[in-house]
């Protein structure tokens, strides 16, 4: 599976730790390829469409913020309408109430991940392609033929098990 992250932030200065802190839980699968496609709110919309579209990736994942929601949302629209096939999900502070309302009004977005995702995001990565599964994993709430599913709010179980963001080759200072 190729998951392709998109580092969305105000500037290059402020970047963020979720890539990081997900891949590091994950790193270990020889079947993930990871790629990252960087840029600010200053930049266009189609340069990240571009960037992405050229990666024809699985899974494109996000963080939403409040200063990048809205940019978020421009491109994730015109990714989806590129690559039907891809699935979208964004996790971050964003999602962190109820989450209804959004994902009907966003159907390109196919799920998002409430809480904290080191665990659920690496459980959602085993059954991301298989729907069905989805209803297990802690946080992800999505709709499905018209049902909202909401997963409650993921947390961390054992936080000594973690792998800490820098361990990650995708980590940069």
């Amino acid at each position: 599976m190729h998951i392709l992250w998109l580092d969305l932030n105000c500037s290059y200065a402020h970047s963020s730790l979720a890539l990081p802190a997900l891949h590091a839980q994950v790193m270990h699968r020889t079947d993930v390829e990871w790629t990252v496609v960087r840029t600010t709110t200053s930049e266009t919309v189609g340069t990240a469409v571009d960037a992405i579209y050229a990666q024809h990736p699985d899974i494109v994942a996000a963080t939403a913020w409040l200063f990048t929601h809205e940019h978020l949302q421009h491109i994730i629209a015109r990714v989806k309408a590129l690559l039907p096939q891809t699935t979208i999900i964004l996790g971050g502070p964003e999602f962190l109430g109820d989450n209804e309302s959004y994902l009907r009004q966003h159907d390109e977005v196919d799920c998002v991940l409430r809480g904290e995702g080191e665990e659920s995001f690496a459980q959602w990565l085993e059954v991301w392609d298989n729907r069905a599964e989805w209803g297990s994993i802690r946080g992800l709430c999505y709709v499905e033929d018209d049902t909202y599913h909401d997963g409650g709010i993921a947390r961390v179980a054992e936080l000594a098990a973690l792998r800490a963001p820098e361990e990650s080759t995708l980590f940069t200072w």
